[in-house]
């Protein structure tokens, strides 16, 4: 997808991208703390769990960092990190 976007970018851009990456078990571990926090029930939480099973596949920050980087990516910053959920900047010249 990381593709496709850049196809759709001009000359000169930026690009801001967040999307859920790969966790590990401490972030994992709190992240269903928070939501607990939020008064979601652990069947709810394991519930919306079990759905994005096989249709969302987080990937690790590197291979957004090497992907951007062979699109020709520079400046490539984590703007913000929460839990497993990052926020990234880049520009293409």
């Amino acid at each position: 997808f990381i593709r496709n976007i850049r196809k759709q970018l001009g000359r000169a851009s930026k690009l801001i991208l967040t999307d859920k990456m790969t966790a590990t078990d401490a972030e994992i571990c709190e992240y269903y703390n928070f939501k607990l926090g939020m008064g979601l029930s652990p069947e709810q939480i394991d519930a919306k769990s079990k759905s994005l099973e096989g249709v969302l596949i987080p990937m690790p920050f590197k291979w957004y960092e090497a992907t951007l980087l062979e699109l020709g990516a520079k400046n490539i910053t984590i703007l913000n990190k929460r839990f497993m959920f990052y926020t990234i900047q880049c520009e293409f010249e």
